[in-house]
């Protein structure tokens, strides 16, 4: 590593601990980025997969006859409050409990908010 660290720093017309310095600085940036990202995600209060999921999925697959994937979908939407689910591949319109199938490539905006 000191060598690999000498080779660069040479390369660069630097020292060594400018080099090792300017290199944290970038990871701490990078780093910065990356909680800045996270919390950004987290703010949208994103749902697990939990158990509460799984059966409120399994429930909506029984009564609505939808594949596994679909169910679990529409459960998140369900367990997010959602009052739309836009997707195109269920049938538009379908109300599913407190929510409605909204295919966005046939409804414009206005037309549902």
């Amino acid at each position: 590593m000191a060598r690999w660290a000498r080779i660069r720093a040479a390369e660069r017309n630097t020292s060594v601990s400018r080099l090792v310095g300017e290199l944290l600085k970038e990871e701490m940036r990078a780093e910065k980025g990356y909680r800045q990202a996270m919390e950004r995600f987290l703010a949208r209060k994103p749902i697990c997969t939990d158990g509460q999921l799984l059966e409120e999925a399994w429930g909506l697959q029984d009564r609505f006859r939808l594949p596994w994937w679909d169910a679990l979908l529409a459960a998140a939407a369900r367990v997010s409050d959602c009052r739309y689910l836009l997707s195109e591949d269920f049938q538009e319109g379908m109300e599913l409990g407190e929510f409605r199938v909204v295919n966005p490539f046939l409804n414009e905006p206005d037309n549902f908010l």
